[in-house]
């Protein structure tokens, strides 16, 4: 666990969270429902594309370190392929006839 600091105090999120305190505290305020941004492939992969371009515009023009653009580049390459996994998965389970 890591600690974690905002305006409104602190929190331990998982070593391997990659969000902030921030991002906790809106995933715990808004638990409404039973669905998860997992049951939103698109959306996710949508970001993840977002935060690439970003991340490589803003090392272009020097407002980001070009290690810290590689790494975001990575960890949103490893989601990528995390979900392109999963829906290749719900697809065959999806095809297969019941017995």
């Amino acid at each position: 666990m890591r600690l974690e600091h905002d305006g409104l105090g602190q929190m331990e999120l998982p070593e391997e969270a990659y969000w902030g305190i921030v991002s906790e505290r809106n995933r715990k305020a808004f638990d409404v429902g039973p669905l998860t941004l997992d049951n939103y492939p698109s959306y996710i992969r949508a970001i993840a594309l977002c935060k690439i371009a970003c991340a490589r515009a803003n090392a272009e023009i020097g407002a980001l370190d070009p290690e810290k653009a590689k790494f975001i580049e990575k960890l949103c390459r490893q989601h990528l392929q995390r979900i392109r996994h999963s829906c290749q998965h719900d697809r065959q389970r999806s095809y297969r006839t019941p017995r």
